[in-house]
């Protein structure tokens, strides 16, 4: 594609496999838009996904996206983004493969295409260092611990948000029975009240009125999370190509909750959830939220619901919720000059105001390492583990 900003492009030899393959890198949002015109047999859905990555760029992100091939055919891709301050790059790259999307590959060349995608990003011009999320345990993980090539650059990693995977039966009432008894009581309690109060459930919000809905519920929501971040899950949201919006409304109108992400094929994905808590402390309105949401995806034939970047409260505790755990791995260019940076902010950050405590951990760990903080993770699947200890 004439104009679009191109990478260093290079020759990698997968040290696992032998495979020799091609890289280069895409720095434009237009030339990744086209991708998945041009690779359609690379991955179901691959197309979905690309959407959804160029809709986490608008604000403080620049593309960075290595694509490999293999014999002139493309092998597979990485979505990584560039984070910028006042417009200015930091070459501080980051890229989320502990859901499905964000990094595709047959699984046969899996680790070889993963390492080249990320030797392909590392050797760009002006590059720092990588933030990777990844599955703990999976193969992307494995390949950073075992690549050899990746000695040359400094390694640290910490555990981070977990995905929670909660399976849907063919019945609400089989879900319910799944709580213990004071949870299952709950649910029921708190929806009760809800409805004696004249108020309802909306089961499929208008795209047009996600903005709204995030607008008015930011400013009561007692967990509202980083404009930015909110903004960009609502993007993200409003370019799936099956977006689920759905809400709580005051007897007067008003919105009191929401909550939004997509659907894909039998799974659900719940992104993000804000509700009017300062101002309805009594009524858990989060509880309400989620107890509609379930009992209509599974009339909706849904067979598992995921909720990105851990799950709080009663659904922690649920029979059926399993655990997808990942870690966040930095991989750091050796110097003198970053690596004080490093330690600054390795040793400051804990010390830190929240804002500048969430930066610090993006630039390196805290020390001691932490149990998982920080900004949300961006991209979508993965493997299921055991529910971490409580």
């Amino acid at each position: 594609m004439d104009g679009c900003q191109q990478g260093k492009r290079g020759v990698s030899v997968a040290p696992d496999t032998g495979m020799s393959f091609e890289y280069r890198v895409v720095r434009s949002a237009e030339e990744v838009e086209g991708l998945a015109q041009a690779t359609p047999e690379l991955f179901e859905g691959h197309e979905r996904f690309t959407r959804r990555f160029l809709a986490s760029l608008p604000g403080n992100w620049l593309p960075r996206v290595a694509v490999v091939r293999r014999g002139g055919i493309v092998a597979g891709i990485l979505y990584a983004r560039e984070k910028t301050i006042g417009g200015v790059p930091t070459g501080l790259l980051s890229a989320d493969t502990s859901l499905t999307g964000m990094f595709c590959a047959e699984e046969s060349e899996r680790r070889g295409v993963f390492v080249t995608a990320l030797k392909a990003l590392l050797a760009e011009k002006g590059t720092r260092g990588i933030r990777l999320v990844v599955a703990e345990g999976g193969d992307e993980h494995r390949a950073v611990l075992d690549t050899a090539c990746l000695r040359a650059f400094d390694l640290d990693s910490s555990e981070w948000f977990p995905h929670g995977v909660l399976t849907l039966p063919g019945d609400y009432g089989q879900f319910l029975d799944k709580f213990g008894y004071k949870s299952r009581r709950n649910f029921r309690y708190y929806r009760r009240n809800f409805e004696a109060a004249g108020h309802s459930w909306v089961e499929k919000a208008g795209l047009h009125e996600l903005p709204g809905m995030v607008s008015a519920l930011r400013a009561v929501c007692r967990f509202p999370g980083h404009k930015n971040e909110i903004e960009s899950h609502a993007a993200t949201v409003l370019r799936s190509e099956r977006p689920l919006i759905a809400g709580l409304r005051h007897s007067n109108g008003a919105w009191l909750g929401m909550a939004a992400g997509w659907h894909d094929g039998p799974r659900a994905t719940l992104l993000f959830q804000l509700q009017n808590d300062l101002g309805f402390e009594r009524e858990s309105l989060s509880v309400v939220l989620r107890a509609y949401l379930i009992e209509s995806l599974i009339a909706q034939n849904a067979k598992e619901l995921v909720f990105v970047n851990n799950v709080a409260g009663p659904l922690a505790r649920h029979a059926d919720m399993q655990w997808i755990r990942t870690r966040r791995i930095y991989v750091d260019r050796r110097g003198t000059g970053w690596g004080m940076v490093r330690f600054a902010a390795r040793m400051a950050g804990p010390r830190m105001p929240a804002a500048i405590r969430a930066v610090c951990g993006w630039i390196a760990p805290p020390a001691p390492e932490r149990e998982g903080a920080g900004d949300a993770g961006q991209a979508f699947g993965g493997r299921i583990g055991n529910r971490p200890k409580d």
